[in-house]
Protein backbone atom coordinates (compact mmCIF):
# COMPACT_ATOMS: atom_id res chain seq x y z
CA UNK A 1 0.00 0.00 0.00
CA UNK A 2 1.06 3.57 -0.56
CA UNK A 3 2.09 5.37 2.62
CA UNK A 4 2.29 8.92 1.35
CA UNK A 5 -0.78 9.49 -0.77
CA UNK A 6 -3.86 11.02 0.76
CA UNK A 7 -6.26 8.30 -0.36
CA UNK A 8 -4.45 5.61 1.63
CA UNK A 9 -4.49 7.74 4.76
CA UNK A 10 -8.16 8.59 4.39
CA UNK A 11 -8.95 4.90 4.13
CA UNK A 12 -6.86 4.22 7.23
CA UNK A 13 -8.61 6.97 9.18
CA UNK A 14 -11.98 5.52 8.30
CA UNK A 15 -10.79 2.02 9.36
CA UNK A 16 -11.83 0.38 6.14
CA UNK A 17 -15.46 1.49 6.00
CA UNK A 18 -15.04 4.11 3.30
CA UNK A 19 -15.10 1.83 0.25
CA UNK A 20 -13.60 2.96 -3.05
CA UNK A 21 -16.41 4.21 -5.27
CA UNK A 22 -15.17 3.17 -8.68
CA UNK A 23 -16.66 0.56 -10.92
CA UNK A 24 -13.33 -1.02 -11.76
CA UNK A 25 -12.37 -1.36 -8.11
CA UNK A 26 -15.65 -3.11 -7.29
CA UNK A 27 -16.17 -4.99 -10.54
CA UNK A 28 -15.37 -8.36 -8.95
CA UNK A 29 -18.00 -7.98 -6.23
CA UNK A 30 -20.77 -5.85 -7.73
CA UNK A 31 -23.69 -7.68 -9.36
CA UNK A 32 -23.71 -7.28 -13.11
CA UNK A 33 -26.83 -5.10 -13.10
CA UNK A 34 -25.25 -2.66 -10.60
CA UNK A 35 -21.95 -2.66 -12.45
CA UNK A 36 -23.66 -1.80 -15.75
CA UNK A 37 -25.69 0.93 -14.04
CA UNK A 38 -22.55 2.47 -12.54
CA UNK A 39 -20.68 2.32 -15.84
CA UNK A 40 -23.56 4.09 -17.57
CA UNK A 41 -23.87 6.76 -14.87
CA UNK A 42 -20.15 7.52 -14.73
CA UNK A 43 -20.06 8.34 -18.44
CA UNK A 44 -21.27 11.79 -17.43
CA UNK A 45 -18.94 14.40 -15.95
CA UNK A 46 -21.79 16.19 -14.16
CA UNK A 47 -22.67 15.05 -10.66
CA UNK A 48 -26.37 15.85 -11.10
CA UNK A 49 -26.54 13.62 -14.18
CA UNK A 50 -24.73 10.80 -12.41
CA UNK A 51 -27.16 11.03 -9.48
CA UNK A 52 -30.21 11.10 -11.76
CA UNK A 53 -28.99 8.08 -13.71
CA UNK A 54 -28.39 6.10 -10.53
CA UNK A 55 -31.74 6.94 -8.98
CA UNK A 56 -33.66 6.00 -12.13
CA UNK A 57 -31.66 2.81 -12.51
CA UNK A 58 -32.14 1.76 -8.89
CA UNK A 59 -35.91 1.76 -9.40
CA UNK A 60 -35.46 -0.88 -12.11
CA UNK A 61 -33.27 -3.20 -10.03
CA UNK A 62 -35.04 -6.31 -8.78
CA UNK A 63 -33.28 -7.62 -5.69
CA UNK A 64 -32.81 -5.77 -2.38
CA UNK A 65 -29.12 -6.67 -2.47
CA UNK A 66 -28.67 -4.94 -5.82
CA UNK A 67 -30.46 -1.83 -4.59
CA UNK A 68 -28.34 -1.68 -1.43
CA UNK A 69 -25.09 -1.89 -3.38
CA UNK A 70 -26.23 0.65 -5.97
CA UNK A 71 -27.21 3.15 -3.28
CA UNK A 72 -23.86 2.59 -1.57
CA UNK A 73 -21.85 3.14 -4.76
CA UNK A 74 -23.85 6.33 -5.40
CA UNK A 75 -23.28 7.54 -1.83
CA UNK A 76 -19.54 6.80 -2.05
CA UNK A 77 -19.39 8.84 -5.27
CA UNK A 78 -21.28 11.71 -3.63
CA UNK A 79 -18.91 11.67 -0.66
CA UNK A 80 -15.95 11.98 -3.01
CA UNK A 81 -17.68 14.82 -4.84
CA UNK A 82 -18.36 16.68 -1.58
CA UNK A 83 -22.14 16.13 -1.81
CA UNK A 84 -22.31 15.03 1.80
CA UNK A 85 -25.99 15.61 2.51
CA UNK A 86 -27.01 13.55 -0.50
CA UNK A 87 -24.47 10.88 0.44
CA UNK A 88 -25.91 10.62 3.94
CA UNK A 89 -29.44 10.20 2.61
CA UNK A 90 -28.41 7.48 0.17
CA UNK A 91 -26.39 5.58 2.79
CA UNK A 92 -29.57 5.67 4.89
CA UNK A 93 -31.64 4.48 1.93
CA UNK A 94 -29.32 1.49 1.57
CA UNK A 95 -29.40 0.87 5.31
CA UNK A 96 -33.17 0.72 5.56
CA UNK A 97 -33.37 -1.85 2.77
CA UNK A 98 -30.86 -4.08 4.54
CA UNK A 99 -31.56 -6.67 7.23
CA UNK A 100 -32.55 -4.90 10.45
CA UNK A 101 -30.71 -7.47 12.56
CA UNK A 102 -27.48 -7.57 10.57
CA UNK A 103 -24.30 -5.54 10.87
CA UNK A 104 -24.69 -4.24 7.33
CA UNK A 105 -27.31 -1.73 8.43
CA UNK A 106 -25.10 -0.36 11.21
CA UNK A 107 -22.11 -0.08 8.87
CA UNK A 108 -24.18 1.90 6.37
CA UNK A 109 -25.61 4.17 9.06
CA UNK A 110 -22.13 4.82 10.43
CA UNK A 111 -21.06 5.80 6.91
CA UNK A 112 -24.08 8.12 6.87
CA UNK A 113 -22.86 9.58 10.16
CA UNK A 114 -19.46 10.29 8.65
CA UNK A 115 -21.11 12.06 5.71
CA UNK A 116 -23.24 14.16 8.06
CA UNK A 117 -20.17 15.10 10.10
CA UNK A 118 -18.41 16.08 6.90
CA UNK A 119 -21.35 18.32 5.97
CA UNK A 120 -20.97 20.20 9.27
CA UNK A 121 -24.48 19.42 10.54
CA UNK A 122 -23.49 18.57 14.10
CA UNK A 123 -27.10 18.55 15.34
CA UNK A 124 -28.13 15.83 12.87
CA UNK A 125 -24.87 13.98 13.56
CA UNK A 126 -25.55 13.95 17.30
CA UNK A 127 -29.07 12.61 16.79
CA UNK A 128 -27.86 9.74 14.60
CA UNK A 129 -24.87 8.99 16.83
CA UNK A 130 -27.05 8.73 19.94
CA UNK A 131 -29.47 6.44 18.11
CA UNK A 132 -26.62 4.14 17.04
CA UNK A 133 -25.04 4.18 20.50
CA UNK A 134 -28.32 3.06 22.06
CA UNK A 135 -28.10 -0.24 20.17
CA UNK A 136 -24.42 -1.20 20.41
CA UNK A 137 -24.27 -5.00 20.65
CA UNK A 138 -22.18 -6.94 23.16
CA UNK A 139 -19.45 -7.61 22.46
CA UNK A 140 -18.97 -4.55 20.24
CA UNK A 141 -18.19 -5.19 16.59
CA UNK A 142 -15.48 -3.51 14.50
CA UNK A 143 -17.86 -0.87 13.21
CA UNK A 144 -18.82 0.09 16.77
CA UNK A 145 -15.25 1.19 17.54
CA UNK A 146 -15.50 3.43 14.50
CA UNK A 147 -18.70 4.86 15.94
CA UNK A 148 -16.93 5.55 19.26
CA UNK A 149 -14.24 7.55 17.49
CA UNK A 150 -16.73 9.51 15.41
CA UNK A 151 -18.61 10.41 18.59
CA UNK A 152 -15.35 11.52 20.21
CA UNK A 153 -14.63 13.91 17.33
CA UNK A 154 -18.21 15.14 17.40
CA UNK A 155 -17.90 15.93 21.11
CA UNK A 156 -14.79 17.99 20.44
CA UNK A 157 -16.67 19.91 17.78
CA UNK A 158 -19.57 20.49 20.17
CA UNK A 159 -17.19 22.19 22.58
CA UNK A 160 -16.53 19.37 25.05
CA UNK A 161 -13.04 18.25 26.03
CA UNK A 162 -13.07 14.44 26.14
CA UNK A 163 -9.29 14.13 26.51
CA UNK A 164 -9.51 11.21 28.95
CA UNK A 165 -11.58 9.22 26.47
CA UNK A 166 -9.18 10.10 23.65
CA UNK A 167 -6.19 8.90 25.68
CA UNK A 168 -8.08 5.73 26.58
CA UNK A 169 -8.58 4.99 22.87
CA UNK A 170 -4.86 5.55 22.29
CA UNK A 171 -4.12 2.75 24.77
CA UNK A 172 -6.66 0.33 23.32
CA UNK A 173 -5.67 -1.91 20.39
CA UNK A 174 -9.26 -1.95 19.12
CA UNK A 175 -8.66 1.63 17.94
CA UNK A 176 -5.21 0.96 16.44
CA UNK A 177 -6.28 1.95 12.93
CA UNK A 178 -7.29 5.34 14.30
CA UNK A 179 -4.18 6.00 16.38
CA UNK A 180 -2.45 8.35 13.89
CA UNK A 181 -5.62 10.45 13.61
CA UNK A 182 -6.19 10.35 17.37
CA UNK A 183 -2.63 11.45 18.14
CA UNK A 184 -3.00 14.23 15.63
CA UNK A 185 -6.32 15.22 17.22
CA UNK A 186 -4.69 15.40 20.64
CA UNK A 187 -1.90 17.58 19.27
CA UNK A 188 -4.33 19.71 17.25
CA UNK A 189 -6.74 20.44 20.08
CA UNK A 190 -4.28 20.74 22.97
CA UNK A 191 -0.83 21.24 21.40
CA UNK A 192 0.28 18.16 23.39
CA UNK A 193 4.02 17.82 22.74
CA UNK A 194 3.97 14.15 23.74
CA UNK A 195 1.33 13.37 21.11
CA UNK A 196 3.43 15.11 18.47
CA UNK A 197 6.52 13.13 19.49
CA UNK A 198 4.63 9.80 19.41
CA UNK A 199 3.17 10.65 16.02
CA UNK A 200 6.60 11.46 14.58
CA UNK A 201 8.15 8.31 16.05
CA UNK A 202 5.45 5.72 15.41
CA UNK A 203 3.85 7.00 12.22
CA UNK A 204 6.57 8.91 10.32
CA UNK A 205 4.96 8.30 6.92
CA UNK A 206 1.43 9.34 7.89
CA UNK A 207 -0.31 12.39 6.46
CA UNK A 208 -0.87 13.53 10.05
CA UNK A 209 2.86 13.63 10.67
CA UNK A 210 3.37 15.39 7.34
CA UNK A 211 1.12 18.20 8.58
CA UNK A 212 2.96 18.38 11.90
CA UNK A 213 6.28 18.58 10.02
CA UNK A 214 4.96 21.30 7.69
CA UNK A 215 5.32 19.10 4.59
CA UNK A 216 1.65 19.41 3.66
CA UNK A 217 -1.43 21.39 4.70
CA UNK A 218 -4.74 20.59 6.32
CA UNK A 219 -7.42 19.67 3.80
CA UNK A 220 -11.07 19.35 4.91
CA UNK A 221 -11.52 16.32 2.65
CA UNK A 222 -8.92 14.42 4.68
CA UNK A 223 -9.19 16.04 8.11
CA UNK A 224 -12.98 16.25 8.02
CA UNK A 225 -13.18 15.21 11.66
CA UNK A 226 -11.52 18.45 12.79
CA UNK A 227 -13.80 20.79 10.87
CA UNK A 228 -15.03 23.32 11.75
CA UNK A 229 -12.48 24.65 14.24
CA UNK A 230 -11.86 28.19 15.41
CA UNK A 231 -8.33 29.49 15.38
CA UNK A 232 -5.80 31.24 13.21
CA UNK A 233 -4.60 28.11 11.41
CA UNK A 234 -8.01 27.13 10.05
CA UNK A 235 -9.01 30.74 9.42
CA UNK A 236 -5.95 31.15 7.22
CA UNK A 237 -6.69 27.87 5.47
CA UNK A 238 -10.30 28.82 4.76
CA UNK A 239 -9.19 32.28 3.60
CA UNK A 240 -6.82 30.68 1.11
CA UNK A 241 -9.54 28.41 -0.27
CA UNK A 242 -11.97 31.32 -0.57
CA UNK A 243 -9.27 33.43 -2.21
CA UNK A 244 -8.57 30.75 -4.80
CA UNK A 245 -12.28 30.27 -5.50
CA UNK A 246 -12.87 34.01 -5.82
CA UNK A 247 -9.88 34.43 -8.13
CA UNK A 248 -11.16 31.66 -10.37
CA UNK A 249 -14.65 33.18 -10.47
CA UNK A 250 -13.31 36.64 -11.27
CA UNK A 251 -11.29 35.37 -14.23
CA UNK A 252 -14.23 33.42 -15.64
CA UNK A 253 -16.80 36.17 -15.15
CA UNK A 254 -15.14 38.28 -17.84
CA UNK A 255 -15.76 35.67 -20.50
CA UNK A 256 -18.50 33.27 -19.38
CA UNK A 257 -20.44 32.00 -16.42
CA UNK A 258 -18.58 29.67 -14.10
CA UNK A 259 -18.63 26.09 -15.42
CA UNK A 260 -20.11 23.29 -13.38
CA UNK A 261 -17.27 21.08 -14.65
CA UNK A 262 -13.96 21.30 -12.78
CA UNK A 263 -10.93 22.50 -14.71
CA UNK A 264 -8.40 20.83 -12.43
CA UNK A 265 -8.23 18.34 -9.57
CA UNK A 266 -6.02 19.25 -6.61
CA UNK A 267 -4.04 16.24 -5.42
CA UNK A 268 -1.51 17.91 -3.13
CA UNK A 269 -0.73 21.16 -1.30
CA UNK A 270 2.81 21.52 0.11
CA UNK A 271 5.24 23.90 1.73
CA UNK A 272 8.08 21.98 0.09
CA UNK A 273 8.74 22.29 -3.66
CA UNK A 274 10.63 18.98 -3.50
CA UNK A 275 7.58 17.11 -2.21
CA UNK A 276 5.34 18.77 -4.79
CA UNK A 277 7.68 17.81 -7.64
CA UNK A 278 7.93 14.25 -6.41
CA UNK A 279 4.14 13.87 -6.42
CA UNK A 280 3.93 15.52 -9.84
CA UNK A 281 6.45 13.04 -11.27
CA UNK A 282 4.48 10.12 -9.84
CA UNK A 283 1.28 11.41 -11.44
CA UNK A 284 2.96 12.04 -14.80
CA UNK A 285 4.36 8.52 -14.81
CA UNK A 286 0.79 7.26 -14.40
CA UNK A 287 -0.34 9.23 -17.45
CA UNK A 288 -1.89 12.31 -15.87
CA UNK A 289 -1.40 15.85 -17.17
CA UNK A 290 0.02 17.74 -14.19
CA UNK A 291 1.03 21.26 -13.24
CA UNK A 292 2.38 22.85 -10.07
CA UNK A 293 1.27 26.32 -9.04
CA UNK A 294 3.27 28.49 -6.66
CA UNK A 295 1.61 30.84 -4.19
CA UNK A 296 3.47 33.44 -2.14
CA UNK A 297 1.79 34.99 0.87
CA UNK A 298 2.31 38.32 2.58
CA UNK A 299 4.12 36.71 5.50
CA UNK A 300 6.73 35.30 3.11
CA UNK A 301 5.46 31.71 3.16
CA UNK A 302 5.37 29.88 -0.17
CA UNK A 303 3.02 27.01 -1.01
CA UNK A 304 2.92 24.60 -3.95
CA UNK A 305 -0.30 23.09 -5.29
CA UNK A 306 -0.21 19.94 -7.43
CA UNK A 307 -3.03 19.93 -9.99
CA UNK A 308 -4.21 17.30 -12.48
CA UNK A 309 -6.00 18.50 -15.63
CA UNK A 310 -9.65 17.52 -15.83
CA UNK A 311 -10.63 14.89 -18.40
CA UNK A 312 -13.43 12.36 -18.57
CA UNK A 313 -13.51 10.17 -15.45
CA UNK A 314 -10.45 11.88 -13.95
CA UNK A 315 -11.72 11.39 -10.38
CA UNK A 316 -12.27 7.68 -10.99
CA UNK A 317 -8.86 7.26 -12.60
CA UNK A 318 -7.16 9.07 -9.72
CA UNK A 319 -8.96 6.86 -7.21
CA UNK A 320 -7.93 3.78 -9.18
CA UNK A 321 -4.32 4.99 -9.00
CA UNK A 322 -4.61 5.54 -5.24
CA UNK A 323 -5.00 9.32 -5.03
CA UNK A 324 -7.63 11.50 -3.39
CA UNK A 325 -8.45 14.73 -5.18
CA UNK A 326 -10.45 17.92 -4.69
CA UNK A 327 -12.10 19.55 -7.75
CA UNK A 328 -10.99 23.07 -8.67
CA UNK A 329 -13.49 25.00 -10.82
Amino acid sequence: MRHRNLARILLAICVGFFFISTVSAQSKTLPQAVRLLAQQAFKSEKAATVQQCFLKGIQKLHSPSEKIQAFEVLADYESLAGLYEAAAEHYKSAAFISDHQGSQRRILLIKALRAILSSGDDTAALKLAESLEAHIPYPPQKEDYTLHVYRLWLDFRLGYKPYDRLKQFLNDSHYASFHPALLFSLWWFSQDAGAKERLEKRYPNSIENAVVQGKTELKPSVFWYLMPRSGTALDNFNHTIQQKTQTSKTKNQKTKKQSSTPQWHQVGFFKSARHAKKLARELQQKGFSVKITKESRKNGAVFYTVLVAHKANTVIKLRDAGYESVPVF
